[in-house]
């Protein structure tokens, strides 16, 4: 049986052959079926099937990630030119009125 650190290899023997499953945790003491497939001629072809699968699963499994990962860098940088925005405007606003008025300044002086 080969291991993972979130997937395993499981090889059992059935009436019609081998069975071949790919299990995932999910938690600590809970476990899924992620693919099964049966009916191999010997231990060794099902323990192929399974790591090749697996194999598959895994590199998918990567480049969604690296996909999520891209997106929500964007979504990151964009929130911030978004705050900064907000930042220099406010910054801007209360800079304008702090700063004394020409008309007031007119009026002072009479």
């Amino acid at each position: 049986m080969t291991t993972s650190k979130k997937y395993e290899l499981e090889l059992s023997e059935t009436a019609d052959g081998w069975l071949a499953k790919i299990t995932r945790k999910v938690s600590y003491k809970k476990r899924l079926t992620t693919k099964e497939q049966g009916g191999f001629e010997s231990e060794s072809s099902a323990k192929l099937w399974a790591e090749s699968t697996l194999e598959e699963l895994t590199s998918k499994q990567r480049s969604s990630n690296n996909v999520q990962s891209d997106k929500r860098k964007k979504n990151e940088e964009i929130k911030l030119l978004r705050s900064e925005r907000r930042a220099s405007k406010t910054q801007k606003a209360k800079a304008d009125a702090a700063a004394p008025k020409g008309k007031t300044e007119r009026l002072e002086e009479i």
